[in-house]
């Protein structure tokens, strides 16, 4: 036979247990003892007794008390990939950090995801945050549900142009300028981009940012497109070039592992005949061989900022329609990948 249900401990049984009122218990617990001048001696005493009597917070009393429900969305809007974690990993350290919880959705790129917009709206969450990997139509939508709505919402690195509320993004273009100027101070003379999908995404301003930085240096230059897959990537092609490169710059970590994959297999050394340089030093690049240089993307930083930015257009609802762009540094990590080019390769 089962014992019978444990009683669920309220406001009233800490403040029996404290010897203090209510109303102190509430303002101690709720954060806003400073205001009331509540004595530090009897909010340790409040929370102790919290503790003692193992109180937990009815969350949708609070909601209904405040008009919030103390939970985030995070939605991503395409394939999710190891960055978009680290993003995740972020926000979700700055908002328990805050007394909130994070719900977590995914958009498919497909009808289905109109549903999905729907049930986010129904269940009320106070802000948003869309990571947008620009193959997805849904970033007007979502855009245009939200604002409807009143529902905040901040942007983690979009691929389509907006021109309102509050985005975050790494410095792509900044980032490729410093790669490919310290390949030219090595003395490389012939540099290759290597890409994704052309014309889409993060590879338009990481493109524009190389071809800028080999234009004011005087490099010679190639680029290639490989709809993220390398069995679309002819190395023997590029490395036939008439100034063929001798350090290749990608778009990304992986498509960097991949190259140096390729080259290796066509009797090439990494970096001793190519140097090749990758994207947002992901985990374990410090661990390849040889030891990936990298533009290092703040990934967590940009999650933890988000959320910071999201309750501020929450306690300020006055400011959710502002236009505000924050960028990251994208910071040249120099690994074993990259070398000064050998008298052969000139």
């Amino acid at each position: 036979m089962s014992g019978s249900p444990t009683k669920r401990i309220n406001m009233s049984d800490v403040a029996r247990a404290a010897n203090v009122s209510r109303p102190t218990v509430s303002l101690v617990l709720g954060g806003n003892y400073s205001t009331a001048h509540i004595s530090q001696e009897t909010r340790e005493r409040v929370l102790k007794a919290a503790s003692d009597l193992g109180y937990r917070r009815n969350a949708l009393a609070q909601a209904v008390k405040t008009g919030r429900s103390f939970t985030l969305g995070f939605v991503s809007l395409g394939v999710w990939t190891e960055y978009e974690t680290l993003w995740l990993l972020g926000a979700l350290d700055e908002a328990e950090a805050n007394g909130y919880t994070i719900k977590r959705y995914r958009l498919y790129n497909n009808p289905g995801d109109a549903q999905t917009i729907e049930r986010i709206i129904e269940q009320q969450l106070d802000g948003m945050i869309a990571a947008d990997d620009s193959r997805s139509w849904a970033t007007d939508i979502v855009n245009r549900q939200f604002a409807a709505y009143n529902i905040p919402l901040v942007w983690l690195d979009p691929q389509k142009p907006l021109h309102s509320g509050v985005r975050i993004c790494p410095d792509h273009e900044g980032g490729s300028f410093a790669a490919i100027q310290h390949l030219a101070t090595l003395g490389h003379r012939s540099v290759a981009f290597v890409g994704g999908i052309q014309g889409v995404g993060t590879g338009v301003p990481r493109l524009a940012g190389f071809e800028r930085a080999a234009r004011e240096m005087g490099l010679k230059t190639h680029t290639r497109w490989t709809d993220w897959g390398l069995a679309n990537f002819d190395i023997e092609d590029l490395m036939s070039q008439p100034d063929a490169p001798t350090a290749i710059l990608c778009q990304s970590d992986p498509l960097a592992l991949g190259t140096i994959q390729l080259l290796f297999r066509s009797g090439r050394r990494v970096p001793q005949d190519v140097s090749v340089v990758g994207y947002g030093d992901l985990a374990n690049m410090a661990m390849m061989s040889p030891p990936l240089t990298t533009l290092h993307v703040p990934y967590t930083e940009m999650g933890r900022t988000a959320v910071e930015r999201l309750l501020g257009l929450i306690q300020s609802p006055d400011t959710a329609s502002l236009d505000e762009e924050i960028v990251f540094p994208s910071p040249l990590v120099v690994r074993e990948s990259t070398l000064a080019p050998t008298q052969a390769a000139l």
